[in-house]
């Protein structure tokens, strides 16, 4: 009783009728939505009677279809949380590091809101300022962000990493400003501080964190937010790739930005190596 139930359906399909024919095909190549269906549910979507389902999963050997839907389920957690062992880790580490990366980068892709970055455009085209905000590891993304940002036309002003240059930027800020915070370790205090004071002054605020429970995410209108989970070392990594994924998005949203700066780029370059003065 302890073989999946791919083993289980490859036994038994060549005397299934035509129902159970189509059930263990649909398992076979779609368990992820099987997995998260209950009998009612899967028997809706194949247009069979929810007792078929019962039996099916009777025919298998399991009692019944809930515990055909654990093995299921079984296999999607391994298959998303899988965790290199220490033998796979010491055999090729390099490899073990693109694994566990790129499992990170997926289920980081699979959590992305959409819609949080759509809402945090639409914020910056009505806003005059952006104040970026960044600690620690998380400098060199906001300065990624902030140069892409600069070369979109928006108007960035950034902090250097350090709490008296973060208040003398906050000082000055009014309702129109948004301020943004980057951050990549979870222990970020004068971020938190930060983006604590611009929640209690009503201003607009977004974040790009590495991990959903970072407690920047209560005083952010709109976050975008890495894998939830990461193991040491790829916070950095998730948040550049945030930051490279928003910016494809504002490339795409808002194309006219771009190309109207660099014409004005190209136009004022040519007028500095030409020593034209007509600026």
């Amino acid at each position: 009783m302890d073989s999946l139930f791919e083993d289980r359906i490859r036994q038994h399909r060549n005397n299934f009728p035509p129902s159970f024919q189509s059930l263990g095909k649909f398992l076979l190549d779609s368990y992820p939505q099987a997995a998260l269906m209950t009998a009612t549910e899967l028997a809706h979507v194949l247009d069979l009677d929810p007792g078929t389902v019962v039996r099916f999963s009777q025919k298998l050997g399991y009692k019944g279809y809930l515990e055909l839907q654990k093995d299921l389920r079984r296999k999607l957690k391994d298959e998303l949380l899988h965790i290199p062992s220490h033998a796979e880790n010491d055999s090729n580490p390099a490899d073990a590091a693109f694994s566990a990366a790129a499992r990170c980068l997926e289920l980081t892709r699979r959590s992305f809101s959409l819609q949080a970055a759509e809402q945090i455009i639409d914020t910056l085209d009505r806003c005059e300022r952006i104040l970026l905000l960044a600690e620690g590891m998380a400098v060199p993304a906001a300065q990624n962000l902030a140069f892409w940002l600069s070369a979109a036309g928006y108007t960035i002003q950034t902090a250097g990493d350090n709490p008296v240059e973060i208040a003398r930027l906050l000082t000055g800020a009014h309702p129109r400003d948004l301020v943004a915070a980057v951050e990549v370790s979870p222990n970020s205090p004068f971020l938190l501080r930060a983006m604590t004071a611009a929640k209690e002054a009503e201003l607009k605020t977004a974040a790009i964190i590495a991990a959903p429970s970072s407690r920047l995410a209560d005083f952010a209108e709109n976050v975008l937010a890495g894998y939830g989970n990461p193991g040491p070392g790829f916070q950095q990594m998730m948040v550049e790739t945030i930051v490279h994924i928003f910016i494809q998005i504002l490339r795409q949203a808002r194309p006219l930005r771009f190309k109207s700066s660099s014409e004005k780029f190209s136009k004022l370059s040519k007028q500095l190596i030409t020593g034209e003065t007509n600026f």
